[in-house]
């Protein structure tokens, strides 16, 4: 019978022939819950695949596979899952809590208060297993006073829930006895005092804190104090963490950083440029700055003239030191630019490793070298009523100035609004080109409107349009590609026959994919006067 056995499972294709060692890393990598969906608005049948159900699923397989995974308690620790427990039947949640056996533990559970039965389970293992957990990502309305010799990572939104959920609680978080800890994320709260002077802050290397406008903070001066201390960080993201400074302050510390990788300031522009000047990290360290929050006012000229010196410094010192990252992307947003670079990657959603927002007047990235972009994404808003009145001059001057700055982009991805612009530049002698080695145009919006006069609004996008590509053939730079496949306003292009060579990428009525070369006749049958 052994032999017959032995010599099924030789047959047997060679994913079921893994040893156990190297299914259970396969198994333990499919099980991080921080990439569950939230599908809280929807019936538990409808919710997409979840760590715990991929796993439950994959013990249904095969019988080896069930045989490594229910006899994994480490396996079982990574998927308490209260979001999806609660919605079990009751033996069915403890039966779960019982595989994990003395395990560590990885506890998630959030939008909390929607399900009657989250609450005394969330009760049930702080009280019972606290001492076994180490990552604790969830929802809490007071403070967890019990020391813990397991905790490293914490992620807990405080004042999500109408109740407490636990005794014995006091104002010092974890009793003050958290060695472990290393990770700590408070998204929604952080009382001023409560724990900011903790043991356990000086060992942390990952620190995310966002505060209420109107709850009490520490100053800038206490923040830069404490950080002073916590030179194992590696990243950190504060969000309204101190009071505005109001007052040029009183000599300020300056903070050495040497194992930062990535910084998140959101706060008035002043404060953040305060902030930011006495924070010394790598020149490779991602960074992101917020500053849509306007707590305070410039007045004075030397306030303005720090923020743009010390964003130009940051800024210059990024863009020297990552040439790697080779797209842009500009956006004005009512008065505000917004820069932006992206992990290279084919991530549909890929994140940020440089953004930073601030007012459209500050020149902090002129001097910045730009010469290594050759992807360039720009959407600056000129339309009447989508900017702030007074604005369109300093968008003009702004879009000229990253214009020059940039030429070596091959690929723009704009809209109509912006090609207008374009086609108002100066040309000829002496005038520098316009995206000299621009190939690809991608358009997501062709149409500009304009007042025109007792006319009312009228959709100048067809001229100009036909007078932009003119003009790259005039000067001998005509564009290869227009891409047209994420605009959803077509409209007549047959004008582009006469741009013989240029290929045309469209979506057609149907959802399909197409595509044809100028002076085929083909542009004009799929984008004619019809469409």
């Amino acid at each position: 019978m052994e032999a017959a056995s032995n010599a099924i499972e030789g047959r047997s294709p060679p994913i079921y022939r893994l040893n156990e060692d190297l299914l259970l890393k396969i198994f333990m990598f499919n099980a991080n819950m921080d990439e569950d969906p939230c599908d809280f608005d929807k019936a538990i049948q409808d919710w997409g695949p979840r760590a715990l159900t991929d796993t439950r699923s994959a013990s249904h397989v095969w019988r080896l596979w069930r045989q490594a995974i229910l006899s994994s308690t480490s396996l079982w620790g990574r998927l308490v899952d209260l979001e999806y427990l609660i919605h079990l039947k009751e033996e069915w949640r403890w039966e779960i809590i019982c595989r994990t056996g003395i395990s560590p533990l990885h506890v998630k559970g959030k939008q909390a208060n929607k399900n009657p039965a989250f609450l005394p389970l969330l009760a049930h293992i702080l009280d019972a297993h606290w001492e076994r957990i180490d990552t604790l990502d969830g929802d809490l309305w007071y403070p967890i006073a019990r020391p813990s010799k397991a905790l490293k990572i914490i992620r807990i939104n405080l004042g999500a829930l109408d109740q407490p959920i636990h005794s014995g609680l006091s104002q010092t978080l974890f009793g003050n006895d958290a060695p472990e800890l290393r990770e700590v994320h408070f998204p929604m709260y952080l009382s001023a005092n409560l724990y900011f002077y903790s043991s356990w802050f000086s060992q942390l290397c990952h620190l995310t804190v966002s505060n209420s406008t109107s709850a009490p903070r520490p100053t800038l001066l206490a923040w830069l104090e404490r950080l002073c201390g916590m030179p194992q960080l590696q990243t950190l993201s504060l969000c309204s963490v101190f009071d505005p400074v109001l007052e040029d302050p009183m000599p300020l510390p300056v903070v050495q950083l040497p194992n930062l990788t990535e910084l998140q300031v959101s706060h008035d522009v002043y404060s953040a440029a305060l902030f930011l000047n006495h924070i010394e990290a790598l020149p490779e360290c991602r960074l992101g700055i917020n500053t849509f929050e306007r707590s305070s006012t410039v007045e004075f000229p030397s306030r303005s003239l720090l923020i743009s010196e010390v964003l130009s410094k940051y800024s210059q010192r990024w863009f020297s030191a990552n040439t790697k990252y080779t797209n842009l992307t500009l956006e004005t947003i009512w008065g505000t630019l917004l820069m932006e670079q992206f992990e290279q990657n084919r991530s549909r959603f890929p994140d940020p490793v440089f953004a930073a927002s601030l007012d459209i007047d500050h020149n902090a990235f002129f001097l910045c070298n730009f010469r290594h972009i050759t992807t360039l994404c720009m959407y600056i808003d000129f339309a009447p009523g989508m900017v702030p009145p007074g604005t369109i001059s300093s968008l003009r001057n702004l879009m000229l100035n990253f214009v020059f700055a940039l030429p070596e982009v091959r690929s723009l991805s704009t809209t109509m609004d912006v090609i207008t612009q374009l086609t108002r530049l100066p040309r000829g002698a002496g005038a520098p080109p316009v995206f000299p080695k621009l190939q690809t145009l991608y358009l997501s919006v062709t149409s500009v409107v304009w007042e025109n006069g007792h006319v009312g609004l009228v959709d100048h996008g067809l001229e100009v349009g036909e007078e932009f590509f003119r003009q790259r053939v005039e000067d001998n730079r005509p564009v290869q590609i227009l891409d047209l496949t994420s605009c959803l306003d077509l409209k007549n292009f047959s004008y582009l026959e006469k741009l013989g060579g240029m290929k045309v990428v469209w979506t057609d009525r149907e959802g399909n994919r197409q595509e044809a070369i100028c002076s085929s006749g083909r542009v004009a049958e799929g984008l004619g006067p019809l469409i």
